[in-house]
């Protein structure tokens, strides 16, 4: 029974071990398939846009509408909640496997509509500011994904060094504002912020998978040794 206890034990140890490596980035998502908003808000700027979930709609689920409320003027945008926030400091040293990405789409008739602005997305921390252009959709009323890399020379740096800035993120906003005129439609789902390659790590039947060999290998042994 010692060597069966042991046997498991050092399972254990070796799925502790996978598990480190398996988890070792940081991924935040959110899909918005709860039918809430996950923690983002319209930036309290004065106007008078409005976010909501569908529930369905998405790509796939519920996803974030946004419905502007006036026409002209800056944009509006959104503000990420706590958990994809603070230190994204391993973008630094693992800056090809590391990056922000969503889906979006824009509701026709509104892209043929007045003029036509960008998805931009904004960080700010203590140690400075920048921006990247992301685009819009190249067909209405389809999702398309976009991907902005965490590599500093894609983003254009307003205040401070890129270093400093992603030691300490206290803010992550996306415009929403796309295109004019005001009662324009436009929605988001799946954001992700994916540190260090987490966004690469094995499926969950993968993960299962090396469970069952471990199980399996076990049993195998308490019946070679005590069946």
């Amino acid at each position: 029974m010692k060597k069966f206890i042991k046997f498991v034990l050092v399972s254990a140890s070796v799925w502790g071990t996978l598990c480190a490596q398996v988890f070792a980035g940081l991924l935040v998502a959110s899909d918005f398939d709860s039918g809430t908003l996950d923690g983002w808000q319209r930036k309290n700027d004065g106007k008078t846009g409005i976010i909501s979930n569908p529930v369905s709609g998405g790509n796939d689920g519920g996803y974030l509408l946004f419905t502007d409320g006036t026409s002209g003027g800056p944009a509006e945008n959104i503000l990420a909640p706590e958990q994809f926030l603070g230190d994204w400091s391993r973008a630094l040293t693992s800056p090809e496997s590391s990056f922000i990405s969503l889906d979006a789409i824009l509701f026709d008739p509104h892209v043929e509509q007045g003029n036509v602005d960008q998805i931009i997305l904004f960080i700010e921390g203590a140690g400075g500011a920048a921006f990247i252009d992301l685009g819009l959709p190249s067909v209405e009323d389809s999702w398309q994904q976009f991907v902005a890399p965490l590599k500093q020379a894609d983003w254009i740096i307003t205040s401070g060094n890129w270093n400093s800035l992603l030691s300490d993120i206290s803010a992550f906003e996306i415009q929403m504002d796309w295109v004019n005129p005001a009662g324009k439609e436009t929605g988001i789902d799946n954001i992700v912020l994916s540190l260090d390659g987490a966004a690469s790590v094995p499926e969950p039947g993968t993960i299962g998978l090396l469970l069952l060999v471990l199980l399996l290998l076990a049993g195998r042994s308490y019946h070679k040794n005590f069946g």
